[in-house]
Order: structure tokens, then C-alpha cells, then sequence
């Protein structure tokens, strides 16, 4: 039993080695670069790596960084909300951090015409809306009512309590 488990481990040991080889050739290239349009920057502008799942959101600035990249050649696909898609084609070697010029989107194919946005309310919905605004009326009622009250008596140079309540 001992033999079979220092056995095992011998081989495990061994081929440690070549099971972690990915890791050992990965590298780590980035992809570093900007996203414009003709005159301004664009934040939350989506870079897609085409082919894979890694993708990335540009920052307030417009730029973004694609890191942990193999090297090799990719196509970058960005978009933007009211601007033409784009691929970007970028070759990348090993540990190089590449930077990229500025990507200019363009937005005279998309224009937007209209926007139309729909909505539902529920009858207790609207129904606890409107007693809200009606205790709100009310409160400020009451309390224009107390300040004319306090207002009136101060001004009365008889105090006669039943105009108070006027």
C-alpha cells in the first residue's frame, strides 16, 4: 500500500511539470488604447476581443486596457451607443504592452430618430401616490392656517379667542 502511494505521488510529481506547461509559455502582453469620437471622448464604450469572452468598458477618460493576452494577432470590436460598430486588427508579442492611437468612432450611419419609452402603473400604485400628495397639501394647509391664526391674534389689540378658529 505504501509503495502504490509513493508511487502515485512520484508520477504526479513528475508530470507536474507538463500539466502546468500552459501556464508557464502564457504571457502577459497588454493592449492599451483610447476611444474617441471627432471631438470628444467616449466613456462606457465596449472593446470585445473577437473570438473570446474578455471584453472591457472604457473609463471616464474613453480608455481601456485589455490585459493577460497570449500573443498573438486579435481583432478588437468596439461599439457605442449611437456610433457604427468597429474591428480594430492588432497583433501583439510576447509581454509587450501595446498602445494603441486613438480609436475614432463614427456616428453619421446611426442616427437616432426617436426614442419612445412605455410604462404601467398599478391602481394602488397611483392611488398611494395621490394620498401622498394630498397629506402633503394638507400639512402645508394646516400649517398656513396656524401662522394666519398667530398672525390675527398678535395683530388684535383685544384678544378675542373665537377668532382664532376663523
Amino acid at each position: 500500500m505504501i509503495k502504490r502511494r509513493t508511487l502515485s505521488t512520484a508520477v504526479f510529481l513528475c508530470s507536474y511539470p507538463f500539466l502546468s506547461a500552459h501556464s508557464a509559455f502564457a504571457t502577459d502582453a497588454k493592449i492599451l488604447g483610447s476611444i474617441t469620437d471627432h471631438s470628444n471622448r467616449l466613456p462606457g464604450a465596449l472593446v470585445k476581443v473577437v473570438g473570446t469572452n474578455q471584453s472591457t468598458v472604457t473609463d471616464y477618460d474613453g480608455k481601456f486596457e485589455l490585459a493577460k493576452l497570449d500573443a498573438g494577432r486579435y481583432q478588437l470590436e468596439v461599439s457605442y451607443m449611437g456610433y457604427s460598430s468597429q474591428i480594430v486588427d492588432v497583433e501583439i508579442n510576447n509581454n509587450e504592452v501595446k498602445l494603441l492611437n486613438p480609436i475614432v468612432m463614427d456616428n453619421s450611419a446611426n442616427n437616432i430618430e426617436e426614442i419612445v419609452a412605455v410604462g404601467q402603473i398599478q391602481r394602488g400604485e397611483m392611488a398611494a401616490i395621490i394620498a401622498k400628495r394630498m397629506l402633503k397639501i394638507l400639512k402645508m394647509l394646516f400649517r398656513l392656517m396656524a401662522s394666519v391664526s398667530c398672525q390675527t391674534v398678535t395683530q388684535l389689540k383685544q384678544f378675542n379667542a373665537s377668532l382664532v378658529f376663523l
